[in-house]
């Protein structure tokens, strides 16, 4: 759980770097910087908007004798980022490989839940880092358009010759 818990958003952008070089096809590495881009986008709503607005305490604040595993953090509770940036790695790369949504939401979920087993999270915490990362990644990959070969051969099909 520890190691689950330290995870962080590299790991993700490292697992979607390392698919997109074990499955090239056209269009993945497009998707592995769109799931990098809502990992980023998912880090600076928690980080930068959602922690300081809301500043929540950690649970080894509030409660005495609760176990902290991981070390102590110095932000803020609520949004947990390693969720956000979890659930808008596991969006953004289950469309991407669809044949392999099952292990990368078990481990977006299993990297949330880390984060409440180690002590330095609530469970509503890392419910709300889920929310932030899957509407993140909802705005990156569904709300822009990026480059596919349907795409390519429309636009070259419609070319005068």
């Amino acid at each position: 759980m520890i190691v689950l818990s330290h995870g962080g958003a590299w790991v993700w952008v490292a697992i979607g770097f390392a698919l997109a070089f074990a499955f090239r096809r056209t269009g993945v590495f497009a998707g592995a910087y769109q799931s990098s881009m809502a990992i980023g986008l998912a880090i600076l709503l928690a980080d930068a908007v959602a922690k300081p607005s809301l500043d929540r305490a950690r649970p080894y604040f509030t409660f005495a004798g609760i176990d902290v595993l991981a070390g102590l953090q110095r932000s803020a509770s609520f949004p947990s980022t390693h969720a956000a940036a979890s659930f808008a790695a596991a969006y953004a790369l289950s469309r991407l490989f669809p044949a392999l949504k099952i292990p990368i939401w078990l481990l977006a979920g299993l990297v949330a839940y880390s984060r409440v087993y180690v002590g330095v999270h609530y469970p509503l915490d890392v419910i709300g880092g889920a929310v932030v990362g899957v509407a993140a990644a909802l705005f990156v990959v569904d709300g822009t358009r990026w480059y596919s070969d349907q795409l390519a051969a429309r636009h070259f099909s419609a070319a005068p010759r």
